[in-house]
C-alpha cells in the first residue's frame, strides 16, 4: 500500500483485508477506530471514505519522519 489515497477515497474493508492478507474483521475494527479519530468517515451501512486530515497531522501525531520513497543512509 503506497499511502497515496486522496481525501474522499472510498475504502472497502474486504479489499483492504485481501491486499493485507488478513481477515476483514480486524480491518473493520481498525476502520472504526480510525473513524473515531477522524481519519476516515463511515457512512452506514458499508461505506468508508478517507478523511480530510493532512499528512502533517499524522507525522505530528506519531513523530514519524515523512516517507520520501528513497533509501536512507
Amino acid at each position: 500500500m503506497s499511502g497515496g489515497l486522496g481525501a474522499g477515497t472510498h475504502l472497502n474493508a474486504e479489499n483492504l483485508a485481501r491486499k493485507l492478507g488478513v481477515s476483514h474483521i480486524p480491518v473493520r475494527a481498525a476502520l472504526r477506530s480510525l473513524d473515531a479519530d477522524g481519519w476516515v468517515t463511515i457512512r452506514p451501512p458499508q461505506a468508508v471514505f478517507r478523511g480530510m486530515r493532512r499528512e502533517q497531522e499524522l507525522v505530528g501525531l506519531f513523530g514519524a519522519p515523512r516517507r520520501t520513497g528513497g533509501a536512507t543512509t
